[in-house]
């Protein structure tokens, strides 16, 4: 899930996701929760650039698994038509 506060060429984004690790024989082992915080610039018909801090948290439920906290930070380049 996404919201993008745009202006006209610059937005701010936020967003987040959540989702499951499961095992073939253990079944559930955790949930995992993704964001995303990020500036996005964009002209019709022209570069896009992207800018962003993307956390990914695992939170376990199985014996084995493990508290997890990765900082991920993201730029993504691209064109639109």
């Amino acid at each position: 899930m996404a919201y993008s506060f745009s202006g006209e060429k610059r937005s701010f984004e936020l967003g987040g996701g959540l989702g499951a690790a499961i095992g073939a024989s253990e079944g559930l082992l955790a949930m995992t929760l993704n964001g995303v915080i990020g500036y996005r610039y964009q002209r019709k018909k022209d570069v896009i650039f992207r800018a962003g801090f993307t956390p990914f948290i695992s939170i376990p439920f199985g014996k084995d698994a493990k508290f997890l906290i990765v900082p991920l930070f993201g730029i993504s380049l691209g064109y639109s038509i």
